[in-house]
C-alpha cells in the first residue's frame, strides 16, 4: 500500500501557552501541571511565558537534571524573554541567572571552587534584597544543597551609601566577619584593601570592585573601578556588601560545643581540635573548612526559603532529575 507520507500539523505554541495558563489559574496554588512533549527550547518558551505572566510573584525557578544543561537553558530563556533595557544600576540583574552547583561533596577531601560559592551567595543576596532575575536556572544538585538561613544571612549584609557617615574600623570588622580576605591590592571578588582614607572592596554581586573614599567619617564618594588598570569607571550611589563564604559564624551558632562533640565522636586529636577552634575564632579560611559548614550556623536552610511562597517552579524531565 502506497500513499503520501503523513505530516502532523505544526503546533501553535501560543495555544499551548494559553491552555497551560488557564490550567494554572483554575487549579490554584500548589497544583502541578504536566506538559508532555515540551522538550528542549519548547520548555524554555513555556517557562519564559510563565515568568512574564507571574512577574509579580517573584522569580520563576527552572530546574534541570544536570549542570550540562544550565548554559543552554539560560541561553534559551534569555532569547524568549524581552531583553533588559540598559540601566545605570549595577545591581540590576540579567533576565536569567543560574544557581551553580558545588563541584564536590562537602565530605570529600577537596576544596570547592571559591568562585562557585561566591556566585551562589551573590544570588542569595539578590533573592533576599529585591534584585532577583526573572528566571533562576538551577541543576538538581544546586537546588538541594543546604544554604545559610535567610535571617542570619541578612544580618551579615550591609549597604554603604555615598555622603553617609561611616566608621572605618567597624566596616573592616564587618568585612572580615562576612568572610572577605584582606589584600594589598583588590583584584579578585571577595577581597578588600585599606589605604588610609580609601577602602577598596569587591563584592561578588558586582562585575567590578568599588572604591570607597572617606573624608573623616563621611563617605565622600563611591566609584566602580577597573581591577586591572585601577582606573575609575563611574560613580555609584551605594554599594551592597554580602557574605562571600559559607564558613562564617552566624547568630545562634554554638561553634565550640558542636565542634568538640564532633571531634569526640570521630576520636580527633584534641591538639588539632584546639587549632581548628583558634582558626575559626580568628575568622581564618582553611582547607577542609567546607566540611564543617553546619557548625557555623544554628541550622542550615533550604534554597526554597529564599523564594516567595507563590514561586512557580518548572521541572524539566522529572525522571532524569530524580535519578
Amino acid at each position: 500500500m502506497t500513499g503520501k507520507p503523513f505530516r502532523a500539523p505544526p503546533v501553535d505554541i501560543r495555544l499551548v501557552l494559553r491552555d497551560i495558563e488557564a490550567l494554572l489559574e483554575n487549579a490554584g496554588a500548589g497544583t502541578a501541571v504536566e506538559v508532555y512533549g515540551a522538550a528542549g527550547a519548547v520548555g524554555s518558551a513555556i517557562a519564559a511565558h510563565l515568568a512574564r505572566q507571574g512577574k509579580d510573584q517573584g522569580p520563576l525557578l527552572y530546574v534541570v537534571a544536570g549542570e550540562d544543561l544550565v548554559e543552554t537553558r539560560c541561553a534559551d530563556l534569555s532569547f524568549f524573554l524581552a531583553p533588559r533595557k540598559s540601566v545605570e544600576d549595577p545591581l540590576a540583574p540579567a533576565p536569567v541567572l543560574d544557581l551553580p552547583a558545588p563541584e564536590v561533596s562537602p565530605h570529600a577531601e577537596m576544596q570547592p571552587d571559591r568562585r562557585t560559592v561566591m556566585r551562589r551567595l551573590a544570588l542569595l543576596y539578590r533573592l533576599g534584597h529585591g534584585h532577583a532575575p526573572a528566571v533562576v536556572v538551577a541543576p538538581a544538585a544546586a537546588v538541594f544543597r543546604r544554604v545559610i538561613p535567610p535571617m542570619p544571612f541578612a544580618d551579615l549584609c550591609r549597604v554603604v551609601e555615598a555622603q553617609s557617615t561611616l566608621d572605618r574600623e567597624a566596616l573592616v570588622k564587618d568585612l572580615c566577619r562576612a568572610g572577605y580576605g584582606r589584600a594589598q591590592v583588590v583584584e579578585d571578588p571577595g577581597t578588600f584593601a585599606v589605604r588610609g582614607a580609601v577602602i577598596d572592596v569587591f563584592p561578588p554581586i558586582y562585575k567590578h570592585p568599588v572604591r570607597i573614599e572617606l573624608f573623616g567619617d563621611e563617605v565622600e564618594s563611591l566609584r566602580l573601578y577597573d581591577a586591572a588598570t585601577q582606573r575609575s569607571l563611574r560613580p555609584i550611589d551605594r554599594v551592597a556588601l554580602h557574605p562571600v563564604r559559607e564558613t562564617v559564624v552566624t547568630a545562634g551558632a554554638d561553634v565550640r560545643s558542636r565542634l568538640l562533640a564532633a571531634a569526640d565522636q570521630a576520636a580527633y586529636p584534641s591538639s588539632k581540635t584546639r587549632h581548628l577552634l583558634e582558626q575559626i575564632e580568628q575568622g581564618e579560611d582553611f582547607f577542609g573548612s567546607e566540611a564543617l559548614v553546619p557548625i557555623f550556623h544554628a541550622r542550615l536552610a533550604s534554597f526554597f526559603d529564599y523564594l516567595p511562597p507563590q514561586t512557580r517552579v518548572v521541572v524539566e524531565d522529572p525522571p532524569a532529575l530524580l535519578e
